[in-house]
């Protein structure tokens, strides 16, 4: 498993194609890239403005890596963060390694640790069945 966090806007480039690098190295084993990428798919994972860098998502899939909750959530909405405009965005994800993804259980995003103050995020919660 990597735990991940991402900058934002254009500082989190060399991080994607790192990521990128590396799920092609670990493409035939059960892995988990998890974290704040600070971007998401566009037109899905946002409502009104254009992630920067949500084709890496695409080439992620490309090479067999598929995102856990919109696995489970083909067309669900959710917001794992929001702007000080109250504009939402999910930008928390955990991507399955081919060899993973039939481990998967259940994505659910708990909003209590947002919503109490105690993380500007909420809380992305995977269950695989090892």
């Amino acid at each position: 498993m990597t735990g991940t966090y991402f900058p934002s806007l254009h500082e989190k480039v060399p991080h994607l194609d790192y990521m990128l690098r590396r799920a092609s190295q670990l493409s035939d084993r059960r892995h988990l890239f998890t974290g704040d990428f600070n971007t998401g798919k566009n037109r899905i994972d946002e409502a009104g403005t254009v992630f920067h860098y949500g084709h890496y998502f695409d080439q992620m899939a490309e090479a067999g890596w598929h995102e856990a909750w919109r696995r489970l959530h083909p067309k669900g909405r959710q917001y794992s963060w929001y702007s000080h405009k109250r504009n939402g965005f999910r930008i928390d994800h955990a991507f399955l390694s081919p060899r993973l993804q039939p481990a998967l259980r259940t994505a659910r995003y708990s909003h209590g640790c947002r919503k109490d103050g105690t993380s500007d995020h909420s809380a992305l919660i995977v269950e695989l069945n090892l």
